[in-house]
């Protein structure tokens, strides 16, 4: 991580009724990767070792979690199964898609906004 990602895990962290995991391994992460299919972006791989997953005060990001909503492989199988999520793309929140076919050229769309990477879209989610 670089001071960057430090500033913004840290608002992330101050949130109102903040929760998290307590960060998923390499294993844990490269297991989802697999799952799904897909390698994830650098920024989200550093987010789900810090965290896991993160909820606050009516928002959440997906990630290495058993649930439903808040396990980005539960949610996103779901969503897949459903027709609205394609499979280059991992549900991130119930708005958000990332699509990660290229990790190095995340994009993330939904709710009429679109992000070209996780950290912007991070500091949007924060803000």
């Amino acid at each position: 991580m670089n001071g960057a990602e430090d500033k913004l895990f840290a608002q992330i962290a101050a949130k109102k009724n903040f929760k998290s995991g307590p960060g998923a391994s390499a294993d844990e992460i490269d297991a989802a990767q697999d799952a799904l299919g897909l390698e994830f972006p650098w920024e989200y791989r550093a987010f789900l070792a810090q965290f896991s997953y993160a909820s606050w005060f009516g928002h959440f990001v997906t990630g290495i979690v058993d649930h439903d909503t808040y396990g980005v492989v539960s949610h996103t199988e779901f969503e897949r199964e459903a027709g609205r999520c394609p499979d280059s793309a991992i549900v991130l929140d119930t708005d958000f898609l990332m699509y990660c076919r290229d990790p190095d050229e995340p994009f993330i769309k939904g709710a009429g906004e679109s992000f070209r990477d996780f950290r912007s879209w991070l500091s949007y989610k924060v803000s």
